[in-house]
């Protein structure tokens, strides 16, 4: 079991934490964790599509030439 932690939220908030977790038989903690996870996630994705868009401007990419770079990649992988 995890060890108690403390977050505070505004009382509004924590009533539609509440409801929305009521509505799919978790507990407001059980909610949380999730939604917190899925948040974390989306984050991590972001950064990485901010990345890759660097590295793609960095080299000279746009998005028009990603349908021509990726069937290059894909035709190269089959090559090997």
């Amino acid at each position: 079991m995890a060890s108690p932690n403390t977050i505070s939220v505004p009382a509004d908030l924590m009533a539609q934490v509440e409801n929305a977790a009521r509505a799919v038989d978790q507990t407001p903690e059980e909610w949380a964790a999730e939604a917190m996870k899925r948040q974390l996630e989306e984050d991590r994705w972001h950064k990485m599509l901010e990345r890759n868009e660097r590295q793609a401007r960095a080299v000279g990419i746009k998005e028009s030439d990603l349908p021509r770079v990726i069937a290059e990649s894909r035709r190269k992988r089959r090559e090997r």
